[in-house]
């Protein structure tokens, strides 16, 4: 709800740069492999999330019943329209917009205006709503046309950030290649941490306690976010192969992003590991302690997607986990649906605190708090991948 006059907020062209602004920072924030890959697609998204709905006023106008007041000439108005529509666009000016002085409340789903009208002449009232009413159409009119005018600039924004980024990581990497090919470029180890022996990726795992337990192993963050991005980048070979991966069920999918962490950890990922109460789909262990805990699913619901949350990723993770993760898998449903039904049913959870910064086009990253030890927080993050 707003208490101003209409049309007096934030300009177009102000609120526009911020798209912009937005737009840019999420291609800055994608992966590199996934720079440039569907720029349609990418476009399509943009234009999808920073289009304004500009309001359409509805012709079935109503008031409440009037204020009379004794010993008043005037009598007070409240005037209600209906319209369809995002109320916010209300609150947007374009550089033409009509001036409203009279009193007005933007709610969701309606305009409510304060009118006051000569008790001895009520027929202007007639007047004086259609005045009114064509007053904030027409600044809609020209809303709509701005809108339409700067939303033709996202395609070309978003060409324009990626050609950039893509001009950034291939120089980049041209660079590494090049001083590889006279120094060997080798990864920094910090004698402090613990890492678990891998091949490819080490491990970062740093030892938890207090003055009165033995330390036990917790994973670093940089570590686990290594994990899920390995993880999103055997997806993206489902995503790319759909008539390889079409015939496969949630235990095969599984067994494949296994197949890469194994040969990424040195086997110590495993598939249906015993885990506290139960069996969980994906698990890493350090010196016999979990590290990292992830259950899969194919979407078929916000329940199911509850059920597993509650029914055995919670209860399979013991007090020690401190990081785990959702991968929910789509199978020729509604994509962007599937997001955002899955981020709302994982931040709408009990046991859920906050969101935590994650820059992901297609999942989140919430802090938890445990049912029967609230002191006790763990870090979820729930990530979606199309797999036709």
């Amino acid at each position: 709800m707003f208490n101003s006059s209409l049309f007096n907020g934030k300009s177009l062209h102000d609120y526009f740069r911020s798209v912009q602004t937005g737009i840019n920072s999420e291609i800055d924030a994608m992966p590199p492999v996934d720079v440039g890959q569907d720029i349609n697609a990418l476009i399509s998204y943009f234009e999808t999330k920073f289009h304004i709905e500009v309001p359409v006023l509805s012709d079935d106008i109503s008031m409440d019943e009037p204020v009379i007041v004794p010993n008043n000439s005037m009598a007070g108005i409240t005037l209600n329209v209906p319209f369809s529509g995002d109320h916010r666009a209300f609150h947007l000016q374009a550089r033409q917009h009509p001036v409203i002085m009279d009193a007005c409340t933007a709610h969701t789903d309606r305009l409510e205006f304060g009118l006051r009208i000569e008790k001895s002449s009520p027929t202007e009232l007639q007047n004086k709503v259609k005045v009114l009413i064509n007053q904030v159409s027409g600044g809609l009119d020209t809303l709509r046309h701005e809108c339409a005018l700067y939303e033709k600039e996202i395609p070309g924004w978003v060409k324009s950030k990626v050609q950039q980024r893509t001009d950034e990581i291939a120089s980049k990497n041209l660079l590494r290649q090049t001083l590889s090919g006279i120094i060997p470029i080798k990864k920094r180890e910090e004698a402090a941490k613990i890492i678990t022996p891998v091949k490819r990726t080490p491990l970062a795992v740093v030892p938890k306690s207090n003055s009165s337990e033995p330390p036990n192993p917790a994973i670093e963050m940089s570590a686990y976010e290594d994990i899920l991005g390995t993880i999103q980048s055997m997806v993206r070979v489902f995503e790319r192969s759909p008539e390889t991966f079409h015939g496969m069920d949630e235990e095969d999918l599984r067994m494949i992003l296994l197949v890469a962490l194994n040969g990424l950890y040195e086997g110590k990922a495993t598939g249906e590991t015993f885990n506290g109460q139960g069996k969980t789909d994906i698990l890493i262990r350090h010196e016999d302690k979990n590290i990292f805990i992830a259950e899969c699913l194919i979407w078929s619901g916000a329940a199911t997607l509850r059920s597993k949350m509650d029914d055995q990723l919670f209860k399979y993770a013991t007090w020690r986990d401190s990081k785990l993760a959702i991968l929910v898998f789509n199978r020729n449903k509604n994509f962007t649906d599937v997001i955002a039904k899955m981020i709302d049913t994982v931040k709408t959870h009990p046991q859920c605190i906050r969101s935590l910064n994650f820059p992901h086009q297609s999942g989140a990253r919430f802090q938890f708090k445990r049912t029967n030890d609230p002191q006790k927080e763990f870090v979820l993050t729930c990530l979606a991948f199309d797999v036709p």
